[in-house]
Parts: structure tokens; sequence; C-alpha cells
């Protein structure tokens, strides 16, 4: 179908019937980002412009709920650049009234957990594209990256998700961004669950620990308010921390006092891979 993009009168009740039948994905509606509309209607300062009200090739809106919603709110009818037959792919790259953060798009896909999951997989980019040097100088990942990262490993991400959200329950002291990240990576290196979840729930539970283990000192460590403060190093550091406490962990490392890798490093750290079966590591 051609895209047309046509400047339309958008009465208050064509506004109505799209936002109550062909609004099916977009997010809620943001109270501050509507009463500017709302304002900018009152005072006569309304203009048409390049951004206005978009559909796909259904006729589901893409673009353009809280202009249409202002409509509704004045009740008056205004001039709106309308584009149809648009590619629903548009959702996740468009300049929008509002900006789509990267969970906006994830919760679209039906991610439980959008805001969590979607730093998340933030970090997990940040430490596979940018190995050395500091994340605070690296170029952010985009939206559209993140998604993309999402909808690859869909089932893994969300499963992941959910196992952090339930460790973190348990032991809030650690970041959950970072905490996705590992866990992604852990499987990355063809980790089994089995490890995955022993692991993690030693980390959320510490019980039954022996006193030179270094996951209890690491316990004790997170929390404590300054280990958790690193600035713009912060998550570098964590994940660092994590990743160390992994190795030491998959290799039998005993020790009383667990030293986390310096905030300063130059780089991230690899995670081992594990022994050719698992019933021949320290793990088991």
């Amino acid at each position: 179908m051609e895209q047309t993009f046509t400047v339309e009168q958008i009465t208050p009740d064509f506004a109505i019937d799209v936002l109550s039948t062909k609004n099916k994905n977009n997010r809620g509606i943001k109270p501050a980002s509507l009463k500017r509309l709302i304002t900018a209607i009152d005072n006569d300062e309304w203009v048409v412009t390049n951004q206005g009200i978009a559909f796909d090739t259904e006729g589901n809106l893409l673009d353009g709920q809280h202009r249409l919603q202002a409509i509704v709110k004045t009740g008056r009818t205004l001039p709106i650049m309308v584009a149809r037959n648009m590619d629903p792919k548009i959702f996740h790259c468009v300049d929008k009234g509002v900006a789509r953060t990267a969970a906006d798009s994830l919760f679209i896909e039906g991610c439980k957990q959008p805001s969590r999951l979607a730093a998340g997989i933030k970090v997990y980019l940040l430490y596979k594209r940018f190995p050395k040097g500091t994340w605070a100088s690296a170029i952010m990942p985009t939206h559209l990256e993140i998604f993309n990262e999402y909808n690859n490993n869909k089932d893994l991400w969300d499963h992941i998700v959910l196992k952090i959200n339930m460790y973190h329950k348990k032991f809030h002291f650690f970041t959950i961004s970072v905490a996705i990240a590992m866990y992604k990576l852990m499987v990355d290196k063809n980790y089994s669950e089995d490890v995955c979840e022993k692991f993690w729930t030693q980390i959320s539970e510490g019980a039954n620990l022996e006193i030179d283990s270094p996951i209890l000192s690491f316990r004790s460590q997170m929390m404590s308010k300054g280990f958790r403060q690193r600035g713009s190093s912060s998550q570098r550091h964590l994940l660092n921390s994590f990743i160390r406490l992994f190795n030491f962990w998959t290799d039998g490392v005993t020790k009383t006092r667990f030293v986390a890798p310096p905030t300063d490093v130059s780089y991230v750290l690899q995670i081992n891979p594990p022994a050719t079966t698992e019933e021949e590591g320290a793990i088991i």
C-alpha cells in the first residue's frame, strides 16, 4: 500500500474512535506531556508541523496518542499531519512528541519488566562492544539496538529478568541491570541453568556458606553503600566484581576476604569457560 502524508482536520469524535479502537500497543499517557499539549491548544499556540499522527497498514495508531488525547480534552478540531500505511517498525525509531525509550519498545513486545531489562541489555551491549576504556565516554547503545537484541533472544531475556528479580527480592543490595547482564554472559559461556541458579542462589540467600567463601565476603561488601556508589564506573565495577567472584567460585578458590577489581581498571574481565564437563569443575 502506498504511504500518504496529508494535513487533515482531526475532530474530537475521530480522536475518541482512534484511541478506543486503534490504539492497541501504545504506552500509557504521560500527564505532564498531555498537559503541555492542552495548554498550547488553549493558548491558540497549536501549529501544523511534520510531527503528527501515524497509522500502519491495518489502521493501527503508531504515533500521536498524546495529540489525539489533547484534542479530546479540549474539544477542539485541529489540523494535523497524518501519515497512513506506515511500516510498523517505525514505532522504534520515529521522532516523537514524547520520546520513546528502549523500555517502551520492549513493553510493546510483551516484556513484563521492560525498564529493568532494557537497562540490563544496555549494560550487556556495553560490555560486548567496549571491553576497554570507561563506559562514561562510550557510545551508548541505541533504543533500536537494545530492542533488536531483546527480539533476537526474547525467551532467554524474559527468563533472565524473572530470575534476577526473584534473587533481588531476597538480597536487594546488587544492581539489577548489572546482574541481568552478568547472567546473560554466563549463559553465553555455556554454563548450564543449574550452575547459574546455584551461583545466584548463594549470592541472594548466603545460606550455609563456609567462612572462607568469597561469596560470603562479597555479600558483606555489597551491603556497604560505599561499594555500590562508584560514580560513572559503578556498572563496570560491579560487573567486573561479579565476573571475578564467579571465576573464583567455579575454580573453587577460597578467600576470607574478596577483593574487587579496582574502580579505574581499563578493561572488563572475561568469564572463564566451564570445564569440559561440569562434573569435573569445583562448582558441583
